[in-house]
């Protein structure tokens, strides 16, 4: 199975980013049924092997919105389940507010506070680097993007008082500047979400996105290894919306 990606679980908000509670619920009570790893423990196999082995996943949340601490955090301490979340670190010391959702007006939706963060951090859950301001690094030169990654993982084991080791890439897009960059701004891991064929590899761990309407029933076909081929072909596309539709 793949590293699962998640966003946002709220009850209310109606986006391709956002699954209810009770679906993610019910995904747990699955999930809890099979090893679910720690991204440390996950990432060096997923870089290696491009999946993890049958039966085992990980879970993951990027962007850091307030649905993670309110919604999704009790369910998986409920089910005894690890998670990562990828937070943006400007929404940590400044005024950032989120404008990196198409279709929504900046300011329309929360991320997590610091003190929330420091609570989940406090409480066992993962925490890992979004970039400094969620721009889309390919755009950036090198030097600018090692900047970015640096005072992203510093803001960010200020606020946790422990070592950022994970990145994942704002909209999962990398090239090879963006990932020698990763490297040399000290992340041990960097994680994509590729719809198409990529490199893999340490600096470009594939994952998968979780969308509205993904059951039991989906997470299935995303746990067997055809699934993980297809995703990263030239089928990956259409692969990626046959699964969205299946309940």
């Amino acid at each position: 199975m793949s590293i699962l990606c998640y966003h946002e679980v709220d009850p209310t908000w109606q986006s391709t980013l956002s699954v209810t509670p009770a679906n993610f619920r019910q995904q747990c009570e699955w999930l809890s049924n099979r090893r679910v790893l720690s991204l440390d423990e996950a990432a060096p196999i997923v870089a290696s092997k491009g999946r993890l082995p049958r039966r085992t996943s990980c879970i993951t949340f990027d962007d850091g919105f307030v649905g993670v601490g309110a919604y999704a955090w009790p369910i998986l301490r409920q089910f005894g389940l690890p998670a990562t979340v990828f937070i943006v670190a400007e929404t940590m010391v400044g005024e950032k507010a989120v404008d990196w959702v198409d279709g929504t007006e900046p300011g329309t939706l929360q991320t997590m506070t610091r003190t929330e963060v420091q609570r989940l951090a406090a409480e066992g859950m993962t925490i890992g680097s979004h970039s400094r301001w969620h721009h889309d690094l390919t755009t950036l030169t090198e030097a600018e993007v090692y900047d970015d990654l640096v005072a992203s993982r510093d803001i960010l084991e200020d606020v946790t008082g422990g070592p950022i080791s994970h990145l994942a890439y704002p909209r999962g897009r990398h090239n090879a500047g963006v990932r020698r960059a990763a490297e040399r701004a000290g992340y041990q891991w960097a994680h994509a979400l590729p719809e198409t064929k990529d490199v893999g590899g340490q600096w470009a761990v594939p994952r998968v996105g979780v969308y509205p309407g993904n059951g039991k029933m989906a997470l299935r076909v995303k746990s067997v290894p055809l699934y993980a081929r297809l995703r990263t072909s030239s089928l990956g596309p259409r692969m990626s919306d046959l699964v969205k539709t299946v309940r």
